[in-house]
């Protein structure tokens, strides 16, 4: 099952069972991670697996945290989230 939430007009989706999962894994929570799309300096990098396209975006999410989040957008209709962790020194790079 899906989560669904609205973040500055623009809906995110995320399996219900992944939220709880990646909060204690890597200690952000979805709802942070969507709050990363609203960054004026965000910046998109295509990290394709497997033949299925996918994007990271790193940029700061509503709690000042420079965040790394995988996620795919579906149809132009939802962004599904997909993973979400505190950038590392290397994405921190890239943002900067």
């Amino acid at each position: 099952m899906d989560i669904e939430f609205e973040e500055s007009r623009t809906l995110f989706v995320w399996d219900m069972e992944k939220g709880p999962e990646n909060l204690t894994k890597h200690g952000v929570e979805f709802t942070e991670a969507a709050s990363v799309f609203r960054d004026p300096h965000l910046v998109i990098v295509d990290v394709a697996r497997n033949g299925e396209s996918r994007d990271k975006a790193i940029g700061i999410g509503s709690a000042g945290k420079l965040l790394a989040v995988v996620h795919v957008e579906v149809d132009g209709e939802f962004i599904r989230i997909i993973s979400a962790w505190q950038a590392t020194p290397s994405e921190a790079a890239l943002y900067d």
